[in-house]
């Protein structure tokens, strides 16, 4: 309800793939969690864009947590 129409991409890649690529040149938002990357899948995101969200931890909470942080500044 906070967000309509907020769609949600999830990409495993460890490697840079063009998918992964393309994922990081066009989406709004970029969550990245390291804790469950590979460095290699870093490297080619980071080289696209400048501004990940680095959620603390890899579960949901963390992401969910971390996005409205970072986005709404909200901290909870």
């Amino acid at each position: 309800n906070m967000f309509s129409g907020l769609e949600i991409e999830v990409n495993h890649d460890h490697v840079a793939t063009s998918a992964l690529q393309n994922l990081a040149k066009k989406a709004e938002y970029f969550i990245f969690t390291s804790g469950s990357a590979k460095h290699q899948a870093f490297y080619a995101v980071s080289h696209i864009r400048n501004d990940l969200i680095y959620p603390a931890g890899k579960g949901a909470s963390s992401i969910v947590r971390e996005f409205l942080s970072q986005v709404c500044k909200v901290e909870l």
